[in-house]
């Protein structure tokens, strides 16, 4: 079995370097057409495609849906693979926010994970149970089949389950990053155990862009 977590392209509140969290902004320009890039990698590089599942938020699911179309297969939407929910920090930049809670400043120079101090955050555990329950519940469910499973979701998601694997439930914020529209690849291996293949692989975006994208906000 092989699993393929795909990040979603990029959304408009991306494009603004706003926190999204359980907010639902669209994707951009830019994003549609990185969603039609990873795709065709997709495309060109499963090779049994056993099952698509993929966040219900649209900025997920926008991305899913070429790659459904190319690997004819049905898109699973879960709601376990909803992005974090950020709280008061939903909708800000990081400027903003550091200008609101100057505190925060000295937690985000130490690597550590701002969002739970913040008001209304989710809790770290009440995040890793419901990632770690959905990955467990699809690895039984194909396990045994082998084949490629294709999960998209978001950056908060796959650092909190890359963390799980590794033996690192506290992974931190700022650790570990994965673009958008980037691939990640778990195989797994003949005990069962999976390791990491390929981390935040983004070649496919290398082609030229066929417009001519919006500059990005000054940080």
């Amino acid at each position: 079995m092989r699993l393929w977590l795909i990040r979603h392209g990029q959304s408009t509140w991306n494009a603004q370097r706003r926190l999204q969290g359980r907010a639902d902004p669209p994707l951009s320009e830019l994003g549609r057409w990185q969603a039609q890039r990873v795709a065709a990698a997709l495309a060109a590089q499963v090779e049994h495609p056993s099952a698509l599942y993929s966040s219900d938020q649209r900025r997920a699911m926008e991305t899913a849906e070429p790659i459904a179309e190319r690997l004819h297969l049905p898109i699973r939407p879960d709601p376990r693979l909803r992005e974090h929910d950020m709280g008061e920090a939903t909708g800000h930049t990081w400027e903003e926010l550091l200008e609101k809670y100057p505190h925060l400043l000295a937690i985000d120079a130490a690597g550590k994970s701002v969002l739970p101090h913040l008001p209304g955050a989710e809790p770290p555990e009440s995040a890793r149970a419901r990632i770690t329950d959905f990955f467990d519940e699809i690895i039984a469910r194909h396990g045994a089949e082998g084949g490629d499973v294709i999960v998209v979701a978001h950056g908060g998601v796959f650092r909190t389950y890359l963390g799980h694997i590794l033996g690192l439930p506290d992974l931190p914020t700022l650790t570990l990053r994965f673009g958008n529209a980037s691939i990640t690849r778990l195989e797994q291996n003949e005990h069962g155990t999976f390791y990491i293949a390929v981390l935040n692989e983004r070649c496919h975006l290398r082609e030229p862009l066929p417009f001519s994208p919006p500059p990005s906000p000054r940080r």
